[in-house]
């Protein structure tokens, strides 16, 4: 019988796959044996959940179904905050239940910001950011959790109690995101996203500060120079696509986020 691990912590895509897969090898009579007082993986999955919920309720989190999986959801004042339970097909019921934590954050204002450069009026993203749980470690890295040790149950609760709430309040401070995303430190926040949600929190006249100031950066203000004149060659409308430095080119076209700070 291979030892079941209480977690195991992954600090790249090969160890997160090998994590993801990893099945116990556990004998057919260790399986039988009691197994009608054992929890079923859903039974289990939502006895955490359940109880994680109970930690957050007073913060305004509640418990919902995701396709048969649980998660936490509450909204507040146009953000929305997401904690979902995800679970690989390895489990063993009463033995084995592995299941990633996740932290998925929203800003219902940013659709109306991508609608512009956007290809689908229909299904433009809200979303801001998502954390692994494991990720407020140092170092940080991505955790799977078996839930049929209670002592990994609590942790999870606290951790999100503690870090994952402070997470999502840095996010959300209006005060200090214009100067957090000028310099990089939106916590788990890429540039494009960060610039994104300047525009919406603090309006162009923000959002140009915060493009002005990454110009002058060596390396990223020629690279945003570079797909500045490549778009100005463009006759039509403009569209996000895979490259950072081309999505935040296309917004600063968009929004005439240079001229905005000209004519500060």
């Amino acid at each position: 019988m291979d030892a079941i691990p209480r977690l195991s912590r992954a600090f790249s895509d090969s160890e997160w796959k090998e994590a993801w897969q990893f099945a116990p090898k556990v004998p057919k009579l260790v399986r039988q044996l009691d197994s009608g007082q054992r929890c079923s993986v859903r039974e289990s999955l939502h006895r955490a959940a359940y109880f994680v919920g109970g930690k957050l309720h007073d913060v305004g989190f509640s418990v919902f179904n995701n396709g048969g999986q649980p998660l936490l959801r509450r909204d507040r004042e146009g953000w929305s905050d997401e904690i979902l339970f995800h679970a690989p097909t390895t489990s063993i019921a009463g033995v084995y239940c592995p299941a990633s934590i996740e932290i998925l954050v929203q800003l219902h204002a940013l659709r109306d910001i991508r609608q512009k450069y956007s290809r689908s009026f229909a299904m433009v993203p809200a979303f801001v950011a998502s954390a692994n749980l494991g990720q407020f470690e140092t170092p940080p890295c991505r955790i799977l959790w078996n839930l049929e040790d209670h002592e990994n149950v609590e942790v999870i609760a606290d951790m999100l109690y503690r870090q994952g709430l402070d997470w999502i309040e840095d996010l959300c401070d209006p005060v200090r995101l214009e100067d957090r995303a000028m310099s990089h430190r939106l916590p788990l926040v890429d540039d494009v996203t960060a610039l994104e949600m300047v525009l919406s929190v603090g309006g162009r006249h923000a959002a140009a500060r915060v493009m002005e100031e990454w110009l002058d950066e060596p390396g990223l203000g020629d690279s945003l120079r570079e797909e500045l004149r490549r778009l100005a060659k463009v006759v039509g409308p403009v569209y996000r696509g895979d490259s950072p430095g081309q999505n935040l080119a296309v917004i600063c076209v968009c929004y005439d986020l240079l001229r905005s700070s000209q004519r500060r």
